[in-house]
């Protein structure tokens, strides 16, 4: 508990450093800080509801072993592929290498443990619930190892990712085409 409350202290102080330094001669060096507040924009809701309106709705399952033996390997060529959208390909192994991280620990904290199965498609605030869970659990699993993300929080391509990541077209049309295309494979098992 303490070692959630003080890397949460020190995740707020890094937003107001960010804010500070962005007019500093090594402002370029911060821009890494403010992709931690790009992502906790991500709109956890608005995901939820293209899981449901692409996937769910289309008759697929959205369970922890439907992530472990499809999802898992959708995801990875997601990242690989925005990476190289991103002009950096040589970081998606570490944005693999998170993502699965935060999937894994989060699915475990985040699904039903009398029903650790469960299809959360089924009901649609349970999915909306799932994702605010991953979403709330995503620093603290981030925390816990935090060699998976230093490389994404490093260098000089920051602006690059802040800029990517902060594209509203990426997380509404290009997201919810990579939903549409994951219901395709589930649909064609």
């Amino acid at each position: 508990m303490k070692l959630l409350a003080f890397a949460t202290t020190v995740l707020s102080f890094s937003s107001n450093v960010v804010s500070a330094a962005s007019s500093a001669p090594f402002g370029s060096a911060f821009k890494c800080l403010k992709l931690k507040q790009v992502l906790d924009d991500i709109p956890a809701d608005h995901v939820a509801g293209l899981f449901q309106s692409e996937y769910c709705s289309r008759g697929c399952k959205l369970r922890k072993s439907d992530y472990e033996h499809q999802l898992r390997d959708i995801s990875r060529s997601v990242i690989e592929t925005e990476s190289a959208n991103m002009g950096e390909s040589e970081l998606s192994s570490s944005w693999v290498s998170w993502v699965e991280h935060v999937m894994d620990e989060t699915f475990e904290h985040c699904m039903d443990k009398e029903n650790p199965d469960e299809d959360v498609c089924r009901d649609p605030s349970r999915l909306a619930d799932l994702t605010k869970c991953i979403k709330s659990n995503f620093w603290t699993e981030t925390i816990s190892n935090p060699g998976r993300v230093l490389p994404m929080f490093w260098g000089s391509g920051c602006a690059n990712r802040v800029k990517y990541l902060s594209n509203p077209e990426l997380w509404d049309k290009t997201l919810a085409g990579y939903i549409r295309n994951a219901s395709e494979s589930c649909l064609a098992k």
